[in-house]
């Protein structure tokens, strides 16, 4: 079976990790601050915070924000995680329309959401999400002290990507283009966010166990403080750390064969007319291959792939459809998503990573091309 996703390794992470072994410092420490240097280096920002996860980056970023007990603007088409981290932290959660192109949040639709919500006396937010990596960065005016957090979870090595909000949230989970088995990183350049996130990130210590280590004259720094109950178990380990050293030195070399797979498929689908494709930019990251068959089609057209040796899937449900066991809608009942509805019955992820071999794409193409209508 053609997997959808297959982190790609050349072998030098493994030799990264048992590098860290030996020096038997596992925590977060050196390996981690290293990480988180290159890595704002890489996105052009002035501060990089690694995390555990891409969930916790997004918790973390409104936190540090003041993005807690107001009202969030997401996107509906995305993974839960999105909505999720912002619905914990006490914000109502208010679902955006999508552009019908790209996919991504419709920018105005989240606009017009803002300039409607009624008695809000909270903080509000917009958490766009770079869907399949493709950034948008045509932002209207909006409301004053409006908090903007881009999702880049599946963004990293896209052009703009941690440029067009306050801060930003990254994950590595094991499916993504930069692939730590999972972990995350918040990129910001504003001083104030970057402080608290570190303090959030290790339960509200206001100094790592590294920090405190290294700067002891004598043994090992057992004292530290700590002001407020507000933290999480949410840093990074230099293990991790070491696999996205390396994942990051070879993500532009690894999202180009992302992009060369995404050419091959354009030239062997293009002339298929029910069939719809993704436009793949050299700004992108290439993370998804999102195609569009009729809706009526896709059940039988996912089992074809599927029986065929060739993985398919979609991305994504919207949140809106999912209930609690009373039926009541997870983020409550929300304004009718047209675009959003009308797409995410059509689409269909087909097999994208930087190791796919030209045999497995030409079954790909042979496969989505021998399906009837």
């Amino acid at each position: 079976m053609i997997p959808l996703f297959k982190p790609a390794s050349t072998g030098e992470e493994a030799r990264a990790v048992a590098r860290v072994m030996k020096t038997g410092w596992w925590a977060q420490g050196p390996e981690t601050e290293l990480f988180e240097d290159e890595f704002a280096r890489y996105t052009g920002t002035r501060y990089a915070v690694a995390v555990n996860s891409g969930t916790m980056a997004l918790k973390l970023a409104a936190r540090a924000t003041g993005l807690v007990d107001g009202l969030v603007v997401c996107p509906a088409l995305t993974f839960i995680s999105t909505a999720l981290a912002m619905h914990q932290l006490g914000n109502r959660i208010v679902f955006a329309d999508v552009h019908e192109t790209d996919l991504t949040m419709n920018w105005y639709s989240a606009k017009e959401k803002l300039n409607h919500v009624e008695n809000m006396t909270g903080p509000y937010g917009v958490v766009p999400v770079w869907y399949a990596g493709r950034v948008m960065t045509d932002v209207p005016d909006l409301p004053a002290c409006t908090r903007v957090i881009e999702d880049c979870a599946h963004a990293a090595g896209s052009t703009y990507a941690g440029h067009v909000g306050r801060v930003a949230a990254w994950s590595f989970h094991a499916v993504k283009n930069l692939a730590c088995g999972d972990g995350g990183m918040i990129t910001t350049d504003d001083e104030h966010v970057a402080r608290e996130v570190r303090r959030l990130r290790w339960v509200g210590i206001d100094k790592t166990t590294w920090d405190r280590d290294k700067d002891a004259k004598v043994g090992y720094g057992w004292d530290y403080d700590i002001k407020s109950l507000d933290g999480e178990k949410g840093h990074m380990n230099d293990l991790t750390a070491a696999i996205g050293r390396v994942q990051l030195k070879n993500l532009d070399a690894h999202n180009a064969l992302r992009r060369e797979v995404g050419r091959f498929y354009h030239e062997g689908l293009s002339k298929i007319a029910w069939l719809r494709l993704p436009q793949v930019r050299h700004t992108d990251s290439a993370h998804l291959y999102v195609v569009r068959v009729p809706a009526v089609h896709r059940p039988r057209f996912i089992q074809h792939m599927i029986s065929n040796g060739v993985s398919a899937g979609v991305h994504y449900k919207p949140l809106t459809h999912y209930e609690d066991k009373y039926n009541v809608p997870l983020f409550g009942e929300q304004e009718h998503l047209p675009i959003t509805e009308q797409v995410w019955q059509t689409l269909v992820t087909l097999p994208l990573y930087p190791t796919m071999k030209m045999r497995d794409i030409d079954k790909v193409i042979k496969t989505v091309r021998s399906f009837a209508l």
